[in-house]
């Protein structure tokens, strides 16, 4: 990828647990896992992974790593 195609813009997709499973399924068709074990795995690993990928926590903004310049997403 490059450079040039990275954006900063909220894609507005699915969050939750839903959209977890729904992730974890195309990973398991896409690496041949078995979806019975490898759903469950794969979420367990996402919602402690994450938030969710909720847009409220995309960007850490609330703790001691939120320091520095503010960069290109107007975050630091």
């Amino acid at each position: 990828m490059e450079l040039s195609e990275v954006t900063y813009e909220d894609p507005d997709d699915e969050s939750g647990e839903s959209a977890m499973r729904t992730y974890a399924r195309r990973a398991c068709e896409l690496t041949g896992m078995d979806p019975e074990y490898g759903v469950p795995a794969l979420v367990t690993i996402a919602l402690r992974e994450s938030a969710s990928n909720h847009p409220q926590w995309r960007v850490n903004t609330n703790d001691s790593n939120t320091h520095g310049p503010v960069m290109a997403d107007g975050h630091p």
